[in-house]
């Protein structure tokens, strides 16, 4: 008897530290949160650099309490876009249900400058504004009509620090950004006659029909844009791995009511938008990005290898 009770207490211990393990595993693969920084400029507000954290706590919107002072909802006036601070508890509050600890950094990666900011969340205000699409005349105001972040003093960023929308914030205990650095595309025209078409992808009408092509490593990446030669409104964009001589990845973008094909950033052109390729966050993959724009949402990290699942970037774009 008293065997048996060891051998199930051994049994017991041994199951619970598997679990442990895995729960730790699976914590780290989780994939982080994905946010923006963008320059606040509303006329009608203090103007400063922000990230919106309003995704974050959007399934939070019906507890209680609410995280935005009642002095700012239902019908209470409108100044400067109800612009205000949270106060200590209500700030608390708003980290706890995102997610986040004092303790934690926020760090922000920009592609065009290739430099990552870092940010303790302790010394950054959490603030509240109405959205631009919130006025005067929809009062009574919610919860919902706040946008809520950090906001970040523009004088602490550097002065090559030029934000647009091709940054990626994340707040965690440490960098979650490689070293390496991320490149920009210089894609290349490819004659018709040279791309490695399988059946599949051979396409029935070549009207209209231009291929672009990117080396990266052993992997080359193949643009194959319909429309005007530098205004497609469909592309299917392909990874051919040159050493097994077969396709790896495959992607589409096509012109919509809110989104379109971004123009490729080709070699000896100035005009383009600039596409990128290479390692960004710990843990995943080289990245593909710039390829498209998006009117009514965000758009998503993805990347150049298959079995990775795109990251949605939590721009709250909302309308």
């Amino acid at each position: 008897m008293k065997l048996a009770l060891k051998i199930n207490s051994m049994r017991l211990k041994i199951s619970l530290c598997l679990s442990l393990l895995f729960i730790g595993l699976h914590a780290q693969n989780q994939p982080p949160m994905l946010f923006q920084m963008y320059y606040q400029g509303y006329e009608r507000m203090p103007n400063f650099h922000f990230v919106s954290l309003s995704e974050a706590y959007f399934s939070h919107l019906e507890k209680e309490p609410p995280v935005i002072a009642e002095d700012y909802l239902e019908y209470a006036g409108f100044k400067e876009q109800n612009y205000h601070v949270l106060s200590a508890t209500n700030r608390k509050l708003f980290l706890d249900r995102c997610g986040f600890n004092e303790k934690d950094f926020l760090f922000v990666y920009d592609l065009d400058s290739n430099i990552t900011l870092k940010f303790p969340l302790r010394k950054l205000k959490v603030s509240a504004f109405l959205s631009l699409y919130s006025g005067e005349n929809d009062q009574p105001f919610h919860e919902y009509d706040y946008v809520i972040g950090l906001e970040i003093d523009s004088n602490f960023l550097p002065l090559s620090y030029n934000v647009h929308q091709n940054n990626f914030a994340i707040i965690a205990s440490e960098n979650p950004f490689e070293k390496a650095n991320t490149e920009i595309m210089q894609f290349t025209e490819m004659p018709y006659e040279h791309v490695p078409f399988v059946d599949s992808l051979s396409p029935k009408d070549s009207t209209s029909l231009f291929f672009f092509k990117y080396k990266y490593g052993p992997l080359q990446i193949i643009a194959m844009d319909r429309g005007e030669k530098f205004r497609p409104h469909y592309r299917r964009l392909l990874v051919y791995d040159l050493r097994r001589g077969v396709y790896i990845n495959s992607r589409e973008y096509f012109d919509s009511e809110g989104s379109s094909v971004a123009p490729l950033s080709i070699q000896g052109r100035n005009f383009g938008a600039n596409q990128w390729v290479g390692p960004l966050i710990k843990g995943h993959g080289p990245i593909l990005f710039g390829f498209s724009y998006q009117s009514f949402s965000c758009v998503n990290l993805e990347f150049l290898v298959p079995g990775q699942m795109p990251l949605p970037i939590l721009c709250d774009n909302r309308h």
